[in-house]
């Protein structure tokens, strides 16, 4: 390890024991899923007696089996996760003691189960059903199948069905952050940053606030649509610093939308820059399982990831990393430190799969300094 990166985790260490709890007010929305992890099977001769089927090719040949012969395929559910980028940056907040409101689609008229330990340690504004992601598991692939009609219906009029607009005001008004995530997947996401533009930002006080933006998976998105949300970003700046998070593969998917030529750009560290002048936001933070940088007011800033040895990272690490970076910044932490959080946190996370606590992240940065 070089001595800057050790030196900024000592530092970090230090500035994290005289904390135990932030309890930041927090807005976080509008996402909400219920992840679905199934096997197919092949039925044997009675109820219990099944096979599991081990690839995507013997799936695919059953498959056609199944549309000529009328015989259906049957999958059998191994377990149910909550999911979405708002519910897992959520969980990961809360763990550090923030106090957070979370809007969203998770289930009417009660809360559905599998987001029950979110609901225990937050105020929900739920929009509707969550919406379902299947993954058919095989032995090294899996299949993923979407629904997503419940994220179609949120809009900036549901919002204020569910929650009077003076309620809404006053959720803005007092949270220190408001996250807005998974823009690609909510198809109404530009009419509600329209609302919130409108019929919100206006009516709140001028005090230091941060506002994080997740656009999600963009590669599908009209340049026309995002074009449009990126406008949109700059004019919560009234009363906002900016935040856009991006993952690594979203960066050069966002670059391509913009028509930056990727090929000019021999280093991360000038297309983040081009972006960032392109963008015109407070803060850009790109990160992958290695690396990650932030672009702040121009200026351009690198840490590493600790290494984690797993070939792929579980969903809900990106969140723990723009949660973490976050936190940062709410703290008023130098730029740099603010990687070294988000990447801790993120690492923790694909490690352990449990959103750490302010403790265990600081048992974390011990370790990895050593």
């Amino acid at each position: 390890m070089d001595r800057k990166l050790s030196a900024s985790i000592k530092s970090l260490i230090y500035i994290l024991e005289k904390n135990s709890k932030f309890n930041f007010k927090s807005l976080i929305g509008f996402d909400g899923f219920i992840i679905e992890h199934l096997n197919a099977v092949k039925r044997g001769n009675n109820l219990n007696d099944y096979t599991k089927i081990h690839s995507l090719k013997e799936f695919n040949i059953l498959a056609v089996q199944s549309a000529l012969s009328g015989v259906p395929l049957e999958l059998v559910p191994i377990k149910f996760n909550p999911g979405g980028n708002g519910p897992a940056m959520s969980s990961s907040l809360t763990s550090y003691g923030f106090d957070l409101t979370y809007i969203g689609p998770l289930g009417l008229p009660n809360i559905h189960p599998v987001f029950k330990e979110l609901s225990n340690h937050c105020e929900i504004f739920s929009l509707g059903e969550p919406a379902v992601q299947e993954i058919i598991n095989f032995s090294n692939e899996k299949l993923y199948i979407t629904k997503n009609e419940s994220l179609r219906k949120i809009n900036w009029k549901l919002l204020k069905e569910k929650i009077d607009i003076n309620k809404l005001i006053l959720l803005f008004e007092s949270s220190s952050i408001i996250g807005l995530t998974n823009w690609s997947m909510i198809p109404e996401m530009n009419n509600i940053f329209q609302g919130i533009i409108h019929e919100i930002i206006p009516y709140i006080s001028s005090k230091e606030r941060i506002a994080f933006f997740n656009l999600g998976e963009i590669n599908n998105c009209s340049k026309n649509n995002l074009t449009e949300a990126i406008k949109l970003l700059k004019e919560f700046s009234t009363k906002y610093k900016i935040i856009l998070g991006l993952e690594k593969k979203a960066t050069y998917e966002l670059a391509n939308i913009l028509k930056l030529n990727t090929s000019h750009y021999f280093h991360l560290k000038e297309l983040a820059l081009s972006i960032s002048t392109l963008l015109d936001l407070d803060y850009i933070t790109i990160h992958d399982e290695k690396e990650c940088i932030a672009v702040y007011n121009k200026e351009y800033y690198h840490s590493y990831c600790p290494y984690i040895n797993k070939a792929v990272y579980p969903t809900g690490s990106n969140d723990n990393f723009h949660a973490g970076f976050c936190l940062g910044v709410l703290l008023k932490l130098p730029v740099h430190l603010c990687l070294v959080l988000a990447s801790a946190s993120y690492a923790y996370y694909a490690k352990t799969k449990k959103n750490p606590t302010v403790k265990e992240l600081i048992d974390f940065l011990h370790h990895w300094k050593r």
